[in-house]
């Protein structure tokens, strides 16, 4: 099982193995002859089936940001459709734990949006033939090894072969021909009401990914520019009432000095008569 394209790794060896790199394999570099390039610069010929049914499995059992097994009951995902640990997210915003040497080096890897008000709690149905199935996690992967998580409408399993989503406001992932089917604007597990733009394609294909970090990114810069405006206003409007508290207490002070009457130079007050 030595990953070299020889031979079809199991579940268990590239959980061990997984990092985000793996969790995000669309980054591995391509050779102009086909295949792909490793670490060394060898050409590799392309993935095998199995392979890559091992691959969306991986995508959907690890960590995009550590690469370790994720934790259900605390996976969150973003609005590029990356699935993560929640404590990952919290120590990479802080750069602890195992981001205290290479925070620096994800930021620069895609991860630069990355922070845990931009992530949304996931709700997940696990899939009951992981358990029956005395093979998976320790054979190589078939056609018929399982995925770890199903659609809880229609059944499909998260091996790659259908494609997913999830509603912000709850949570709840689907299979997107399930949602189709529905039709609803109210989630069908929990009834919370969601929009069109509330829907996130989780682990979605390359081309989608493209698609989907383009409208964050616009998403982010809107917010940026909402935010900056929101403190120009606040700074202005500090200075005019600044300025105006100034001006009234110049005016009571006006108010409080009393005048003085103006005394003739023998001394006698004149009265003027009308």
């Amino acid at each position: 099982m030595g990953l070299d394209g020889g031979s079809i790794p199991s579940r268990t060896d590239l959980l061990r193995r997984s990092s985000w790199r793996l969790a995000n394999a669309h980054q591995t570099n391509r050779s102009t002859r086909g295949g792909s390039l490793d670490n060394c610069g060898a050409i590799q010929e392309g993935p095998t089936a199995g392979q890559k049914l091992m691959m969306e499995i991986v995508r959907w059992s690890v960590c995009a940001l550590s690469g370790q097994p994720l934790r259900q009951g605390y996976i969150v995902a973003d609005d590029l459709g990356k699935i993560y640990n929640q404590e990952s997210v919290l120590e990479f915003a802080l750069g602890s734990g195992q981001f205290q040497g290479n925070k620096e080096e994800l930021l620069q890897n895609g991860f630069k949006h990355l922070t845990p008000k931009r992530t949304f709690k996931l709700v997940l149905k696990s899939n009951p033939a992981v358990e029956k199935d005395k093979e998976y996690g320790s054979n190589e992967a078939t056609a018929d090894t399982p995925a770890p998580w199903v659609c809880p409408i229609t059944g499909h399993e998260t091996n790659g072969r259908h494609a997913f989503i999830a509603l912000k406001p709850c949570g709840h992932v689907f299979s997107e021909k399930a949602l189709i089917h529905v039709g609803e604007h109210n989630c069908v597990e929990c009834g919370t009401p969601y929009t069109r733009e509330d829907i996130v394609s989780i682990n979605p294909s390359e081309d989608k990914a493209v698609e989907m970090r383009e409208k964050m990114n616009k998403k982010i810069e809107e917010e940026e520019k909402l935010q900056k405006e929101k403190k120009e206003k606040k700074k202005s409007k500090k200075r005019g009432s600044t300025s105006g508290s100034k001006e009234k207490k110049k005016a009571k002070k006006s108010e409080e000095t009393p005048s003085e009457t103006p005394i003739p130079s023998d001394g006698k007050q004149e009265v003027i008569v009308q």
